[in-house]
């Protein structure tokens, strides 16, 4: 499979997409298609800086982490 970039020009239409993408894992047609989205240098070192911490806290003792997006911020959350 290739790529393929879209490029949506309304921000309505990107979180009807991102609400819709789950869909595509049921369908049997594109089970094996995946939506990731562009994300900035500043995204990327934010949310491995997010993750370094979440592992070090999870080493210190503390379960039940992970990292969730609140309206669109990754965030390290507790399960529980």
């Amino acid at each position: 499979m290739r790529p393929m970039k879209i490029t949506l020009g309304d921000e309505d239409d990107v979180r009807a997409c991102i609400k819709s993408a789950s869909n595509l894992k049921r369908s049997n047609v594109f089970s094996r298609t995946s939506i990731s989205f562009d994300r900035t240098p500043r995204q990327i070192l934010h949310y491995k800086k997010l993750k370094q911490e979440m592992e070090e806290r999870s080493a210190r003792g503390e379960d039940g982490l992970k990292i969730k997006y609140v309206r669109g911020v990754p965030r390290i959350v507790s399960e529980n």
